[in-house]
């Protein structure tokens, strides 16, 4: 049980480094420094929260699916980012609201998830 926990979290972990590689090859603006960074911060919060939980693993299986609701957000505003970077220019307001519409809703869940498993520990 716990070696399958460790493994789930090693392959979380080698997903987001491909997102984070993304992020660092795209080309620098303003507005793409602001999306790269609320990504970033968002992904070492959850490999935060994933250190966390192997180290104790009996809270892994209390935290399961926020973990998977966070992975989940990270993916939705990673899959809207690559949109706004590869459609037509006149659809960016729309990739741009639900980049938006994720990183209000979905992204400020993984740092309430994190400060609960530190408030725990």
């Amino acid at each position: 049980m716990i070696y399958f926990l460790e493994q789930r979290y090693r392959e979380l972990v080698q997903h987001n480094q491909d997102i984070v590689k993304y992020c660092q090859s795209r080309t620098y603006t303003i507005d793409n420094q602001m999306l790269n960074a609320s990504l970033d911060t968002a992904i070492a919060r959850f490999n935060t929260i994933l250190l966390r939980l192997v180290q104790h693993p009996l809270q892994a299986e209390e935290y399961k699916l926020d973990v998977e609701e966070c992975q989940s957000a990270i993916d939705k505003f990673y899959h809207y980012l690559v949109k706004l970077d590869t459609w037509p220019g006149f659809t960016h307001w729309f990739w741009r609201h639900m980049i938006h519409r994720v990183g209000t809703k979905k992204i400020p869940k993984i740092r309430a998830l994190l400060n609960r498993i530190e408030d725990v520990q």
